[in-house]
């Protein structure tokens, strides 16, 4: 099953390093999905085989939330590798 964000909420995607296994990717966004303005926290594709599939994830916002302060705090966990807001895409 892979999980996608609601189009009009405010998004976040992150990775986690390559040595986190995946019990403890589990626990921290559990413990991320707590955090103040955080709607949810998933795995990109949750049932992936590969792990570098799988260590993809994203966290939704609340509307208002500030998305850059949501990605400084993700990029301070020692256990995720990068987190960025994805690139607003338009259609023509």
């Amino acid at each position: 099953m892979r999980v996608i964000p609601l189009p009009d909420s405010k998004t976040v995607l992150f990775r986690f390093r390559a040595h986190v296994r995946r019990d403890r990717q589990d626990e921290l966004l559990h413990e991320i999905a707590g955090w103040a303005n955080v709607k949810a926290a998933h795995h990109v594709s949750p049932s992936a085989k590969r792990d570098d599939i799988f260590r993809m994830c994203f966290i939704e916002l609340s509307k208002g939330a500030d998305a850059s302060d949501a990605c400084r705090k993700l990029a301070d966990i020692p256990e995720v590798e990068e987190a960025n807001l994805p690139v607003a895409r338009h259609l023509i």
